[in-house]
């Protein structure tokens, strides 16, 4: 392929990409548009080799540019919006995941990623309307299951949250963190033996970046 096609810089830069060598993707990238600049597909790898250094200004300036040249390049906005949430501007994202949903109403993971943004500015009641449509749509998704106990536990309806953090250990039944909000929320529901038996799990699958809340919960339930 000649040097005068922006597929030849295009491809070596993916192939950087792959190897997580993004400095080098991007200088790539580069030259792909200049030899053009109406690139969607390139703007968009471009903007991803960003986002992978947390470079999140220059991934939202790559990303609106793929969108000048595609508008309908859902995965451009998707991760514009993702970079956007990076830099803490919730609600600019959330704005961009409602374009999306306007167009591909059923999408699970714009639902989650929009319900996430929602519980970080404290607007759950919101969050949970995307977690029940998400888990109509995908219900054996532990993944969905237990952001909705999270969304349930921030609004203090444990009863709700217990049931679906139990939802997403029986579906996962490694899934850590579950077991960890289960104890603690039947500690507060004084539901003790079930607790108990909830950190036993925890116990039994954390690792060292659980180390704090292992020290925490042996002091107090005088576990090994």
């Amino acid at each position: 392929m000649s040097k005068s096609n922006e597929w030849y810089w295009y491809d070596i830069g993916n192939q950087y990409a792959l190897q997580q060598n993004h400095t080098e993707a991007i200088s790539y990238f580069d030259k792909a548009l200049e030899i053009n600049q109406h690139a969607a597909e390139t703007w968009y790898n471009r903007g991803n080799s960003f986002l992978a250094i947390k470079s999140y200004e220059n991934a939202i300036h790559s990303y609106e540019k793929a969108l000048e040249s595609d508008y309908a390049f859902e995965m451009a906005r998707f991760n514009l919006a993702a970079a956007l949430q990076h830099l803490g501007k919730h609600k600019e994202a959330i704005r961009y995941y409602d374009s999306i949903l306007s167009v591909e109403s059923d999408n699970v993971d714009v639902l989650m990623a929009k319900a996430l943004a929602l519980i970080t500015i404290r607007d759950t009641a919101s969050a949970m309307q995307c977690f029940n449509t998400a888990s109509e749509l995908k219900p054996n998704d532990p993944k969905i299951w237990f952001h909705k106990g999270e969304a349930f536990r921030l609004l203090k309806r444990y009863e709700e949250a217990v049931t679906a953090y139990t939802q997403t250990v029986s579906l996962d039944p490694n899934h850590v963190d579950a077991w960890y909000f289960k104890g603690i929320i039947l500690g507060v529901l004084n539901k003790y033996d079930e607790s108990r038996e909830s950190f036993k799990q925890f116990l039994n699958l954390a690792d060292s970046k659980h180390d704090q809340r292992v020290k925490e919960i042996k002091a107090v339930f005088d576990l090994e």
